[in-house]
């Protein structure tokens, strides 16, 4: 995996567990935040056993060349997603952790997209909108992919 995206990871895992440990000292949700941190820690765990993440000497999983402005593109895609499904479905008010903590899993929605880009080959400006589009969507559903995920198991 290259780099930059290692270090986007590790950024949004630093960020998520910094929301954990604000949401356990606010006497938030009882003690399901040592279970979202230890499982936060065994996927970084998992990276790293398996791939060595985030060192440089890790495996490569996307291809040689990933065009950083494309991952730039759909990487804002999906943010932007996340925080219109959070505006668009809020009732009541805003709450800073709320809105932060769907932003924290953006690498891993990221990631399937990246697999399906075509790195490498000469990209028609087509082809950064749709991606950009599906970025978008991909953002904005990301909890109903996990919601019915659920409701199967």
């Amino acid at each position: 995996m290259p780099m930059h995206l290692n270090y986007l990871i590790l950024i949004f895992a630093a960020v998520y567990a910094a929301v954990l440990v604000v949401q356990a000292l606010s006497g938030g949700v009882s003690k399901r935040w040592v279970f979202e941190l230890a499982l936060l820690l065994a996927a970084l765990l998992v990276l790293h056993l398996t791939t060595g993440f985030p060192g440089a000497g890790g495996r490569q999983s996307f291809g040689a060349g990933a065009d950083l402005g494309m991952v730039a593109l759909m990487f804002v895609g999906i943010l932007a997603g996340m925080a219109a499904r959070y505006i668009f479905y809020l009732r009541g008010k805003f709450r800073w952790r709320s809105f932060l903590k769907p932003l924290c899993v953006s690498p891993i929605v990221l990631l399937p997209l990246l697999g399906t880009f075509p790195f490498g080959g000469k990209v028609e400006p087509i082809q950064w909108i749709a991606f950009a589009i599906l970025a978008f969507q991909n953002g904005f559903f990301w909890r109903v992919i996990f919601e019915r995920a659920k409701e199967t198991t």
